[in-house]
């Protein structure tokens, strides 16, 4: 996003933040390892499992990153006669190959591509990517019917020719978060897409969903994909991991990784570690940090790195930090009460949609016993300015995106909040699931 905000569970979209919410938990089966768990590297072999249950978020219009700079866009032969086209969007599913396709296109997008990603990624390019076209791009259109009826059509045979498509429409869901009423409405196909596995191009078969928010009209797209798992042994113990990608069929350093960390083996949002791949980890008391990843999700290197530990059940990073108010906040100095950390920003829909249930919760227990610790990753003066607008009378502190709060307790997703008790140790870490937050606070002060 040019770089604006980290690659996280949401993605922007015409200025409208939209949250990828996790649907429930995924089973897996393990792969294998090579190495051990002292302080060699160690590689995890991977292996790929379906997870229909699991959603993974993409921009509709654009890839992320520099990629934002190069929207996707295919040539349509045709739509629906009669039907009015209310708008068209585009998934590309393998950003690379299509930057790469872009370049050898033109002199003109050859140095446009060049420019943004350098001669050094197209050289690298060349080695990795086919010159031939690859149709990894899926078309998706609105239209709307002469009685007024709406309908989504996906170009499920990729074609790029909507009439010989099936007219579907959006089903309604409705999601509760807090005392915020979430209603979107949903549709979904399986569609066949090209991709280059570096030898071949070859053809897959994804589902695609399209998410609609009430009230905005915005349209979101995800690819129900794979996940590939492994197994990292340490201290005797297997710990099962998941590698995620969240925006592109291959994988690399800003992919997901997942963690069994309660080693109950079910991957469990709201329980499990969860983060980007090249957020530093900790597992046992020790942090890891992965060092490579192979293209296609076939194997990770881990290596042990010399980094605070940030481990539920282990003590929680220390910090001192200037307030918005210019007073001094020093999380050693607080022990004898719950701290709540809340990583945030006002340009995140679901951090704003969850400011009730933060209010609720420092109205009833917020005091000597509780206290909410904001860390807004903003603008100051918009920050200032939502701050008192919304009377939010917990404690404030502003970070840039690279700041030492982000860095310290490693967050690339928003919301994020940790749970400190009364010694200092981590108590929990909250992704989401606000109504989690409430209920956990009322079996402590009850």
């Amino acid at each position: 996003m040019t770089r604006e905000k980290p690659r996280m569970l949401f993605t922007q979209v015409k200025n409208i933040i939209i949250c990828l919410l996790l649907a429930g938990v995924t089973c897996f089966v393990p792969g294998s390892v090579s190495g051990d768990d002292n302080d060699s590297a160690i590689r995890i072999e991977l292996r790929e499992i379906n997870t229909d249950s699991m959603g993974v978020l993409q921009e509709y219009a654009s890839a992320s990153g520099e990629g934002s700079r190069f929207p996707p866009q295919e040539d349509i032969k045709e739509y629906p006669r009669n039907y009015t086209v209310k708008e068209t969007f585009w998934i590309n599913l393998q950003k690379y190959q299509y930057l790469y396709n872009l370049a050898r296109s033109d002199r003109k997008n050859n140095d446009r591509v060049i420019k943004v990603l350098g001669q050094e990624w197209f050289d690298d390019a060349r080695l990795k990517y086919t010159g031939q076209p690859v149709d990894c791009i899926v078309s998706v259109c609105v239209v709307e019917s002469p009685e007024g009826g709406e309908y989504i059509i996906f170009d499920a045979d990729n074609d790029e020719n909507f009439s010989n498509d099936r007219l579907l429409t959006f089903r309604s869901e409705e999601l509760q978060r807090g005392n915020i009423k979430i209603i979107s409405q949903l549709a979904e196909s399986d569609v066949e897409i090209e991709f280059y596995d570096g030898s071949e191009v070859r053809t897959r078969t994804i589902r695609i969903s399209i998410v609609r928010n009430i009230g905005n009209r915005i349209y979101t797209g995800y690819a129900h994909c794979s996940m590939m798992t492994g197994e990292l042994p340490l201290d005797g113990k297997l710990f099962t991991v998941g590698l995620i990608e969240s925006q592109d069929i291959e994988y690399r350093q800003s992919s997901n990784l997942w963690i069994d960390t309660n080693q109950n083996r079910m991957f469990d949002p709201d329980e499990d570690y969860y983060a980007q791949v090249n957020q530093p980890f900790t597992v046992l008391g020790r942090t890891y940090q992965v060092v490579e990843t192979d293209r296609f999700g076939n194997h990770i290197t881990i290596r042990k790195v010399d980094l605070p530990s940030l481990e539920v059940g282990l003590p929680a990073p220390d910090f001192k930090a200037v307030t918005m108010d210019s007073t001094g906040f020093n999380l050693a100095e607080n022990k004898g009460k719950y701290i709540l950390l809340d990583f945030w920003g006002t340009w995140c829909a679901p951090c704003v949609n969850e400011i009730p249930v933060l209010k609720e919760a420092y109205d009833r227990y917020g005091g000597k016993k509780f206290e909410i610790v904001s860390i807004g990753v903003d603008d100051e003066k918009k920050l200032y300015s939502f701050i008192h607008k919304n009377n939010l009378k917990w404690t404030h502190i502003r970070q840039d995106q690279n700041g030492d709060l982000v860095k310290l307790y490693r967050i690339d997703h928003y919301p994020t909040k940790y749970l400190i008790d009364p010694q200092g140790i981590l108590a929990a870490k909250l992704g989401l699931n606000s109504d989690e937050l409430l209920e956990k606070l009322d079996r402590i002060f009850h």
